[in-house]
């Protein structure tokens, strides 16, 4: 977590679970690990902006060099949201995830195997409130977690 001021000087919290949280509605279908691998934040300047808006009234327009990379836009709760925003990486770029603390937990420990179905869904399940979206509350998460294996998709889009 970091402490930064938005556009008006106000002081918040940045972490990224709340740009997870927080994320526009083209990206609400992205689980958390796709999320921070096929996108990076970036600063939204007047360039960008008018950039954009030509894009958006000629989809015709020509351009020179490499095609304009898809934006997200935060939500409007987000603390950045009129000056920050995330762009989606080129299709073939290469971005491996760094996790930072201690291990998952094991998926063969018992003792923990509910903690790891609960880390497990909160990766690979795109969610908004973990305390909702992640499970009903009358299931275990280890019901939760083999129901949405068996369910999701093979391959992440």
């Amino acid at each position: 977590m970091t402490i930064a001021f938005d556009r008006r000087g106000r002081l918040h919290t940045k972490s990224q679970m709340t740009d997870y949280r927080l994320r526009g509605d083209n990206a609400q279908e992205q689980n958390i690990i796709a999320f921070f691998l096929d996108t990076f934040e970036t600063s939204i300047d007047a360039k960008t902006s008018a950039d954009a808006e030509r894009a958006n009234d000629n989809p015709n327009n020509k351009r020179f060099g490499r095609p304009r990379n898809e934006r997200v836009q935060y939500a409007e709760e987000h603390p950045q949201y009129s000056c920050r925003h995330r762009v989606y990486q080129r299709s073939n770029h290469n971005t491996l995830p760094n996790f930072v603390g201690p291990p998952f937990p094991r998926n063969d420990d018992k003792d923990t195997r509910d903690l790891y179905c609960a880390c497990m869904l909160m990766l690979l399940k795109p969610w908004r409130d973990m305390a909702t979206d992640l499970k009903q509350l009358n299931v275990s998460w280890e019901v939760a977690f083999e129901t949405y294996v068996n369910d999701a998709p093979s391959r992440r889009t």
